[in-house]
């Protein structure tokens, strides 16, 4: 039997009807890996093209880095786009839309939206690139892993993010922001600086006059400066003793200019100096006899000193233990014999006195100004002669007993010293003030000795400023 090949498919189709074969699983690995390839390089170029972006957005922001004045630092924003790039076979291009979008803060809640309408989106890993510079916020999402299932065919967007932000660059002076901040902090500032105007101009009004007063005790002496004989001058240095005598007054004070103060005054003092190894003897018989026999037993001496020649008349016997500066003017008497038990030693002190009244017209300057001041004090005064006497002094007794002869009525001084003032209340200081006087021109122009004054003193006081 012949066979018919005629309808040799008809047989096969009718017999091969209910025939099947399990198709081979990595048949289906296979064509879905080719889809995948097929995929992959349709976004081949979209990558290169996202990487060229990339680049020059780096490059850019390193230039404008370079060459900005302001190291300005700000955080990086964060966007989310509703517009994403798109990117299609036709035309293989970006649209370089800049999107400006909602914060950081947002974007968890916009990724999780996506996740709900897209059910076939996953993506597993996206690293985030960041770079910030002058305010230039550039976002790059890599996706490293998309895994997508049969249902989607291509991935419709896929977007690259840039955020603007550029504020205008400005350069801060922390100085002028602290005294912005100082300025602030006071209420009413025309107020304050009214009122310290008006603070200083009733503090100078009040330092510019003070009225006070002062006393001081003085050491008293004299300064030799020429003798007829050389030998002279050390001896009356080794025969006189200074003296401790006072001085006070009142003054009233000028503030002049700044740190410089005029002071004028009216002061009373006493200069001096005593005699010393000087002997004298008390006579009992003087004052056994009746009066008209008085006369006998007085005695004209001349006392001869420094600063002059002491002349008077005594009852009294002055001897001088050292040399002839006693004198016995009454010739005709005999020197009493000391011996005799009618003499008796008064242990007595012969002291010359001079007093005067004192106008010092005083310069001060303040070297320190603070809680106690230091004051430099310096000056001349004219010293006018009201008394001139020379006092026995023994016990409690002072006697006087003649005057010094020929002792200028006017006398100058120089006057330095060192002022400290301490406040002791409003408006009133207490003073303490070291201070050397010293006679400008000899006490006694007539004497064989030239022979200068001196003072040493620490003036004590107290001034009301007004």
């Amino acid at each position: 039997m012949s066979a018919n090949f005629e309808n040799i498919d008809s047989e096969f189709r009718r017999e091969l009807r209910d025939y099947s074969q399990p198709v081979p699983s990595d048949v289906w690995g296979n064509i879905e890996k080719g889809l995948n390839q097929s995929k992959k390089s349709k976004f081949a170029s979209f990558y290169k093209i996202a990487a060229a972006i990339m680049s020059f957005a780096l490059i850019g922001s390193l230039y404008f880095y370079i060459n900005s004045n302001n190291d300005l630092e700000t955080d990086p924003v964060i966007a989310d786009s509703q517009q994403p790039v798109k990117t299609d076979s036709q035309s293989q291009t970006i649209d370089n839309n800049l999107i400006i979008s909602e914060p950081e803060s947002n974007l968890s809640e916009n990724i999780s939206k996506t996740s709900k309408n897209e059910d076939d989106l996953l993506i597993t890993e996206t690293p985030l690139i960041t770079q910030t510079k002058n305010q230039l916020t550039y976002l790059v999402a890599d996706v490293n892993t998309i895994r997508i299932n049969d249902n989607l065919s291509k991935i419709e967007s896929y977007p690259i993010i840039i955020n603007v932000d550029k504020p205008k660059g400005e350069i801060i002076d922390v100085r002028k922001e602290r005294i912005k901040e100082l300025l602030n902090s006071i209420s009413d500032l025309n107020n304050v600086i009214a009122l310290n105007i008006f603070s200083d101009q009733v503090e100078q009004k009040s330092d510019k006059w003070a009225f006070g007063g002062e006393f001081s005790p003085l050491y008293s002496y004299r300064h030799i400066t020429e003798t007829v004989k050389e030998s002279d001058k050390e001896y009356f240095n080794n025969v006189e003793n200074p003296v401790m005598t006072y001085s006070g007054g009142l003054n009233m004070q000028y503030k002049a200019y700044g740190r410089l103060t005029v002071q004028l005054g009216v002061y009373y003092s006493t200069m001096g100096q005593s005699l010393d190894y000087m002997s004298v003897y008390a006579n009992s018989v003087f004052s056994a006899v009746a009066d008209e026999y008085k006369d006998r037993y007085l005695n004209s001496w001349s006392l001869e000193n420094s600063t002059g020649g002491i002349s008077f008349n005594s009852e009294y016997v002055f001897i001088d233990d050292r040399a002839e500066r006693v004198v016995n003017l009454a010739g005709t008497k005999n020197t009493p014999d000391i011996t005799n038990p009618v003499f008796s030693d008064l242990d007595a002190e012969v002291r010359q006195n001079f007093q005067y009244v004192e106008v010092p017209f005083l310069l001060r300057y303040k070297l320190v100004d603070k809680l106690i001041d230091v004051n430099l004090v310096g000056g001349f005064g004219a010293n006018f002669l009201i008394g001139n006497n020379v006092f026995l002094v023994y016990g409690d007794t002072r006697e006087t007993i003649g005057h010094t002869e020929g002792v200028n009525d006017i006398n100058y001084n120089g006057t330095i010293g060192l002022g400290f003032e301490y406040p002791l209340m409003k408006r009133i200081n207490i003073r303490f003030e070291p201070t050397v006087k010293y006679y400008l021109n000899e006490i006694n122009p007539g004497s064989p000795v030239e022979s200068h004054p001196y003072s040493l003193g620490i003036y004590t006081g107290i001034n009301y400023s007004f």
